[in-house]
């Protein structure tokens, strides 16, 4: 990355920023001095009408979505269609339209909602002959209407007979919940009725002042419903009626949203009377590209190269289409610096190799890459998931491969398959049935497996500290990465050479040779790690010290035992499935087999999930903490470039 500034004729400050915006090849920094009231204040207005607009827009087709009987898509269209699109369409009336249409929907949903409330509280007194706006009250009486809990009426009756004979309670209606009753009493014993009535907590009904009786008043509300129910029917056939203004819409979103982006980076810009400057961050091999266009817009620029030892330029990662899926694994650790290698490359066969390694199940794998391919090809992948998705398929091919050799088939025995599709070895003294192109059994061969587990561990730490020596070298820095990179992988290989020469006996002829080779790598450690020391004691203990670095190697190297836990986990809990189905389904008369089968599915598709998850998560772990830390410190700023971004159109060629 290279910091650059743009010096050009004011008058060309629209079509250079057009430019940038439309290519996006510069992270814009800003460099701006401050503005007057004035103009903030416009900057400001017009950033909030802006947002209205977004808003808008983007409710409108939200709003239009819930009615269309198919998801939002991206929409394939050529530069043509979408300037034709945002010059000639006028959203503003269909958006108006969308926000007239809601209001009135939440408005009579509303009426509805609370006419239910209305109806639910008369439904009770439906059979309450006289009007509802009768209040009970003459010269010599008063009346009481309302409900009681009904396990309170009882003992409120036996209460109320106490007081006076003289009425009858007048019950109304009945249901699980309460009773509800009128009564009309003498004013002389009202106040005694009213303390019963309330001691038993009596609810006076609220008729809101209504007029006629309650089925009247039901009829009334019930009518009102249906109209109002119409009058919703008719709004969302009009909803229904613009679905097709959709694909405009998602194009005036996406225009909106880029001219949003567009005047909120002007304001990073430097303005003076005759000129303007734009500055920022921009990748070295578009620099061609961008004096080469500048030209086109106006003679009168000026760029200027900008060193700063101060600031870190952004990062971005850019692999072939092999490598890319692996980023996903990358970003997660995070970016490298800007003088760093970019791992992506060299993790990737250590990654899906560890990967396979964690699931080694044919079955699995198989599950893995259709399942993925599935989603790809059918469903709509965001595309900042596209290259995970991708990575997975990947995977799902190394297990399938790495199963063949290790004899993974969704937790099925070998001794129970046809002869043809099996061979016997010798495993532990004792014959065992293989798959056809099985080469190790891992539940009985536990210790091969570590060992290879170990093996690749070992071989990938000492490509790291290759990478290590290669990168600094290229750097300049040709002592550092012979005598940090180069001599650490070499002392990495004496070492285990000189271990295989002490464990393997046919080796034993050699074994002075891998001696004297770790002899002469400590030797060089002892050296030359003190170097940098300012005095000859410092130099003497910092090599003394790095022989302490063997230790930390050792200990990653163990690290990587966690592939032979999580390869075993699959494919003990696959046997543990077909376990409990078998056991399971054969307990159970007539349905047994469909059980057996549907756990044999679910149990399955469980594992799959769990130990697919735990070798992404472990398999990057050993990329981020064993394999990185040998050549990388990573921290890195993603580069983000002022550019246009669709979320519901997609530009392509005209043709």
């Amino acid at each position: 990355m290279q910091k650059i500034r743009i010096y050009a004729d004011k008058n060309a400050r629209y079509a250079i920023t057009d430019l940038l915006h439309e290519k996006g090849w510069m992270e814009i920094q800003d460099i701006s001095e401050d503005v007057s009231p004035d103009i903030q204040e416009y900057f400001t207005k017009e950033h909030n009408e802006l947002d209205l607009q977004v808003a808008n827009t983007e409710f409108a087709i939200r709003f239009l979505s819930r009615y269309s009987t198919s998801k939002i898509k991206k929409r394939k269209i050529t530069q043509n269609e979408y300037q034709k699109i945002i010059n000639a369409y006028y959203y503003k009336d269909v958006v108006e339209k969308c926000l007239n249409i809601e209001e009135e929907l939440v408005k009579h949903k509303n009426h509805i909602t609370s006419l239910i409330a209305e109806e639910e509280a008369l439904k009770p007194w439906e059979n309450l002959s006289f009007s509802l706006k009768e209040d009970f009250k003459t010269e010599y009486t008063t009346g009481f209407v309302g409900f009681i809990e009904k396990m309170n009426f009882d003992k409120f009756k036996e209460e109320f007979l106490e007081v006076t004979d003289l009425t009858e309670i007048n019950i109304v209606n009945t249901d699980q919940v309460a009773v509800y009753f009128y009564i009309i009493v003498e004013k002389s014993v009202a106040d005694d009725v009213n303390l019963v009535l309330q001691k038993n907590k009596f609810t006076a009904a609220d008729f809101l002042k209504r007029r006629g009786n309650p089925k009247e008043e039901l009829d009334r509300i019930r009518r009102n419903e249906i109209k109002t129910k119409e009058k919703i029917d008719n709004l969302e056939k009009d909803a229904k009626a613009l679905i097709k203004e959709v694909d405009n819409l998602s194009v005036i979103y996406d225009h909106l949203i880029n001219l949003k982006n567009w005047k909120e980076f002007r304001k990073k810009f430097l303005h003076t009377d005759n000129v303007f400057a734009v500055e920022g961050w921009v990748p070295k091999q578009q620099f061609s590209h961008i004096e080469k266009n500048l030209d086109r817009i106006t003679k009168a620029h000026i760029i200027q190269n900008i060193e700063s030892s101060e600031e870190k330029p952004p990062v971005e990662i850019e692999n072939n289409a092999l490598f890319a899926p692996f980023e996903a694994v990358t970003r997660i650790y995070g970016l490298p610096l800007s003088h760093e290698v970019d791992p992506t490359p060299f993790l990737a066969i250590f990654f899906i190799t560890f990967f396979g390694l964690c699931l080694t199940d044919v079955v699995y794998g198989i599950l893995l890459f259709a399942l993925m391919g599935g989603a790809l090809l059918f469903l709509d992948v965001p595309s900042g998931m596209k290259k995970l998705v991708r990575l997975l398929m990947f995977g799902g091919v190394a297990t399938f491969i790495l199963g063949i050799l290790f004899g993974g088939y969704a937790g099925m025995d070998a001794a129970l398959l046809p002869e043809w599709l099996t061979y016997t070895k010798m495993v532990g003294g004792e014959e065992t049935k293989m798959f056809i192109g099985q080469l190790v059994n891992p539940v009985k061969e536990p210790l091969v497996v570590l060992g290879l587990a170990f093996f690749i561990g070992y071989i990938q730490i000492i490509v790291g500290k290759m990478i290590d020596g290669w990168w600094k070298m290229k750097k300049g820095n040709f002592w550092d990465g012979l005598l940090d990179g180069w001599l650490w992988a070499y002392s990495l290989i004496t070492l285990g050479g000189y271990a295989a020469v002490k464990m393997l006996p046919q080796l034993a002829p050699y074994e002075s040779i891998g001696v004297y080779a770790f002899l002469i790598a400590i030797v060089l450690l002892l050296f030359t790690q003190g170097r940098k020391k300012t005095n000859i004691f410092g130099k003497i203990t910092g090599g003394l010290l790095s022989l302490y670095g063997f230790i930390g190697y050792i200990s990653d190297i163990l690290s990587y035992s966690r592939l032979l836990a999580l390869g075993l986990a699959t494919g003990i809990i696959a046997m543990s499935v077909n376990l409990i189905a078998g056991i399971i389904g054969g307990m159970i008369p007539v349905v047994g087999p469909i059980i057996t089968v549907l756990i044999l599915i679910g149990g399955h598709i469980f594992n799959l999930a769990l130990n697919a998850l735990g070798s992404f998560i472990h398999s990057g772990r050993l990329q981020f903490v064993e394999f990185f830390g040998k050549f990388m410190e990573g921290g890195g700023t993603q580069f983000k470039p002022f550019k246009k971004e669709y979320k519901y159109t997609s530009i392509i060629e005209e043709g």
